[in-house]
């Protein structure tokens, strides 16, 4: 049975607190903002890995630029891991001890190269 958060205590009328109805209401809020910026980023590392897989070019630049070379090829690194983009993801988005609680999606816009010696660890089984 999922949690639930416990109703308001009621006001003298009967009806939830004004605040804790507030307070409800901007939890509501921050949970939805963040699921938005889940899916924008997941889209967003999807558009990368076509972009690179299909060869299509950037029309600005001719080409892609050389670090996002590396993260697209770390990113199917990971998809390759872990079985599927949706495992991939889960992955890049949870705080990893080995990067000091950071996301793997945040070290690859720093170092890639750190992010694809952790997946090798992993396909050798070799955890930290």
């Amino acid at each position: 049975m999922p949690n639930r958060e416990p109703e308001p205590e009621p006001d003298e009328r009967g009806y939830p607190g004004e605040e804790a109805a507030n307070e409800k209401a901007a939890r509501e809020r921050a949970a939805i903002r963040k699921l938005t910026d889940e899916v924008a980023a997941a889209k967003a590392l999807l558009h990368l890995m076509q972009h690179f897989a299909e060869g299509r070019v950037r029309p600005a630049a001719g080409q892609l630029r050389k670090s996002e070379s590396e993260e697209t090829k770390v990113l199917f690194h990971a998809v390759e891991t872990f079985g599927s983009q949706v495992n991939a993801w889960a992955w890049l988005k949870e705080p990893n001890r080995v990067f000091h609680n950071q996301t793997p999606l945040q070290i690859l816009t720093e170092d890639p190269t750190a992010v694809e010696e952790e997946l090798v660890r992993i396909d050798h089984g070799m955890f930290i």
